[in-house]
């Protein structure tokens, strides 16, 4: 009698409370790749000469306040004379509502029609003045086809993309908020095209010469400003940085973490353990 009454104790307890408590441990499990998240992830604002922008997103990916996102979010502001200079940048921590310097940035980036495959070269990679504990691993391996991503960036909330004169006079910096979005994995490769008719033509009559292999398709599209967002997984590893959406389809475009760890690993002045995912299966 009192064997049964224990096995009936144990089927009910498994019954009842163990799938709470298995669900009460993924809800902890996603608020803590959450609460990382928020804390790495930054939006990178530009000052010009008559005002600040929000023009993209990047993440931490060591202690040493190292950082990545797309080549093309400072490619696009470099001055006439062909310099980047650093100071027109900030590191904006919605979380903490923070700013924080960047003291070196190296960027390498192509427009798409000086892209050669089979890899397309989007990448940047900086360093903030933090003693930061929180950061997203890259994580080397390919995902595959049906696996859900959450693209993870900012973007502006504003109709007219303006929050002050000068670092000094920012305002309405509560409406860069963080945003996240589900996608699945479309394709192995991207086609990435400056030429709508290639887009037109489709994957089978384009020029193969815009098809890249260190790059994946994902279904969908995210909003401007997340340039650079990482691309997570359930387990918040970091798969790709987001590098662009073509306008006339609904895609998007990562650059596979594996290619951005090789290209943060070989950076001379950076120190870079590129597998650390390693720790984590």
């Amino acid at each position: 009698m009192t064997e049964f009454k224990s096995q009936f104790i144990d089927t009910f307890y498994e019954s009842c409370f163990a799938p709470i408590i298995k669900n009460a441990k993924i809800v902890h499990e996603e608020h803590k790749t959450t609460n990382t998240m928020q804390k790495s992830i930054f939006s990178i604002l530009y000052r010009d000469d008559d005002k600040v922008i929000h023009t993209g997103t990047g993440f931490l990916i060591a202690q040493n306040g190292l950082f990545i996102t797309a080549g093309h979010v400072f490619r696009q502001r470099i001055n006439p004379d062909g310099t980047l200079d650093p100071n027109r940048f900030l590191a904006y921590f919605a979380d903490t509502n923070t700013l924080i310097k960047i003291n070196l940035i190296w960027f390498k980036s192509l427009v798409p029609c000086q892209q050669k495959n089979p890899e397309y070269i989007d990448i940047a990679v900086g360093i903030l003045e933090t003693d930061n504990t929180s950061y997203l691993i890259l994580d080397r391996r390919r995902p595959g086809i049906g696996q859900n991503l959450k693209l993870c960036g900012y973007i502006s909330k504003k109709k007219i993309n303006n929050y002050g004169t000068d670092f000094e006079h920012l305002i309405d910096l509560e409406k860069i908020t963080f945003s996240l979005i589900d996608m699945g994995i479309k394709y192995q490769d991207a086609l990435i095209s400056d030429a709508d008719r290639d887009y037109r033509l489709g994957r089978e009559k384009a020029d193969k010469n815009r098809l890249f292999n260190n790059c994946i398709t994902l279904s969908g599209k995210f909003r401007i400003g997340t340039s650079g967002c990482p691309a997570v997984d359930n387990n918040g590893m970091v798969k790709g940085i987001l590098i662009g959406s073509p306008k006339i389809t609904d895609e998007t475009h990562i650059l596979l973490s594996k290619w951005c760890s090789k290209q943060v690993q070989f950076h001379p002045y950076v120190k870079y353990n590129p597998y650390e995912y390693l720790n984590n299966l």
